[in-house]
């Protein structure tokens, strides 16, 4: 699959055309899917700012069964509105990555109570997501 191909960096896949990504898609991943397989989708590092995960599921020949969302905020209640932005895609989410860490502008780390706390707050609200 892919990992965050709105991102070159590091543990990303991003730097080619998001076309690209579709013929990957459409030719590799797509065929190897039998009987019951679910396809997960490529992730957004761009989180509530990502622009290619509609294009890329308008694009496909099938469409991922599962959304997977990347969510990195400084608080649960951020986090959340992550997933709120997600829900216009009307598809169910695995959040593949998560942690108290915010990227936005200057990379803002949690301390050990932040972290704590987001935790806490954000693990009941998540099991009880039905999206989720």
């Amino acid at each position: 699959g892919f990992n965050e191909m709105d991102f070159v960096g590091e543990g990303s896949s991003g730097g080619s055309a998001f076309s690209k990504y579709v013929d990957v898609w459409n030719n590799i991943i797509v065929p190897k899917a039998t009987g019951d397989t679910l396809l997960i989708s490529p992730s957004s590092a761009y989180q509530a700012y990502e622009k290619q995960v509609g294009w890329f599921i308008g694009n496909v020949t099938r469409k991922p069964d599962i959304l997977s969302v990347h969510i990195f905020q400084d608080t649960a209640e951020k986090a959340l509105k992550i997933l709120e932005h997600y829900r216009k895609y009307k598809m169910p989410m695995w959040i593949t990555e998560l942690a108290c860490i915010n990227y936005e502008g200057p990379t803002r780390y949690c301390s050990q109570d932040e972290t704590n706390t987001f935790w806490q707050t954000i693990i009941p609200k998540l099991e009880a997501d039905k999206d989720v």
